[in-house]
């Protein structure tokens, strides 16, 4: 097994969004990396939700190397509506993770305090970066 990429822990959770500190670099921005994190503890059978109905661990998988297909943008995007980073250390190793679900149910499966070790990825999505100034 791999070396985690990633250290993840559920920071809050309320209605639609949640928000999970993510230590481990690069600190990717995408709908596809949210819905890795958001279904990791799903593919590790810690937990079970209704995403795991809709997604699976092997598409996850494909398209984190591939990038996702046109045909199914709209269905994550049904899941994820949006995504943004807050609270980003001075050395970009570390900062929390905005979600924005589509619905409560994408995010029953986790709860404030949960914890675990990430392998997620995406290859494609833009990364957060220091800039020189």
């Amino acid at each position: 097994m791999r070396a985690p990429l990633y250290t993840m822990k559920v920071v809050q959770k309320y209605g639609t969004t949640i928000r999970i500190r993510v230590n481990g670099v690069p600190l990717t921005y995408s709908r596809l990396f949210a819905l890795a994190i958001l279904f990791e503890p799903l593919a590790k059978g810690h937990v079970d939700g209704p995403l795991r109905a809709v997604f699976d661990e092997a598409t996850l998988i494909d398209w984190s190397s591939s990038g996702v297909p046109w045909s199914r943008e709209p269905q994550l995007e049904h899941v994820i509506r949006d995504v943004s980073y807050e609270d980003l250390s001075d050395d970009c190793r570390s900062a929390t993770i905005k979600i924005d679900a589509g619905h409560p149910r994408w995010l029953a499966h986790l709860q404030p305090g949960m914890a675990w070790e990430s392998h997620v990825w995406d290859s494609h999505g833009p990364a957060v970066s220091l800039r020189a100034s």
